[in-house]
């Protein structure tokens, strides 16, 4: 799969299919379902898919940030990007360019092979 974050507007997933599809600022919880299915964990203001490679966290049931966990995927790679820019694969320093750039809504931290966590704020 393939994740193309654009931080404070949408992000974007891609299928090994090619099917793809976009969360959005401040889309529901209902609409998340509808996109993903029913979540694979889910508490009162997150729920979960992928063996917890991605969690979508909500505010007053509306998306607020996305988290992914690259490593945690079991089933199929996760390569994340930042507009056109790929984040996996990169290194600390690389991470860290990507991360500083002007704008916010980004987080990012390298684990001992590829990537640890990357949120995007939306």
């Amino acid at each position: 799969m393939q994740i193309y974050g654009y931080p404070g507007e949408r992000v974007d997933f891609v299928s090994r299919s090619a099917a793809a599809g976009s969360i959005m600022a401040g889309d529901s919880r209902e609409y998340v379902e509808e996109f993903f299915g029913p979540a694979h964990t889910r508490s009162e203001d997150e729920i979960s898919y992928f063996s917890r490679s991605v969690v979508l966290r909500f505010e007053d049931d509306k998306v607020r940030e996305i988290a992914l966990y690259p490593q945690r995927s079991k089933r199929e790679r996760i390569d994340v990007f930042v507009g056109k820019t790929r984040l996996s694969g990169l290194d600390a320093n690389g991470i860290a360019e990507v991360v500083s750039r002007p704008g916010g809504g980004l987080i990012a931290t390298p684990a001992e092979e590829g990537l640890g966590e990357v949120i995007f704020r939306l």
